[in-house]
């Protein structure tokens, strides 16, 4: 089941990229459903629609997961 989403929630297609501005949900002009967003590449503003079923709730810092695996070299000088 896609999210529901709304004009100024935050997004990010589901294979990853950019944090995006979802900036209409409603359809396109073929009556298909999408969600509207905008987001930058440097300074230049960028635009697309999207399935729903292609993108989620873009993730906070707070939500990010990151593991330390430690190389063989680092691994024995936290052991000596």
């Amino acid at each position: 089941m896609a999210h529901e989403f709304k004009a100024g929630d935050l997004a990010q297609l589901k294979s990853g990229g950019p944090q995006m501005t979802v900036t209409i949900v409603g359809e396109n002009q073929y009556g298909r459903r999408k969600v509207f967003c905008q987001w930058f590449d440097k300074n230049k503003l960028c635009e697309a629609e999207f399935e729903p079923d292609t993108v989620e709730p873009a993730k906070t810092d707070s939500e990010i997961q990151v593991t330390f695996v430690p190389s063989p070299a680092q691994d024995s000088k936290l052991t000596d």
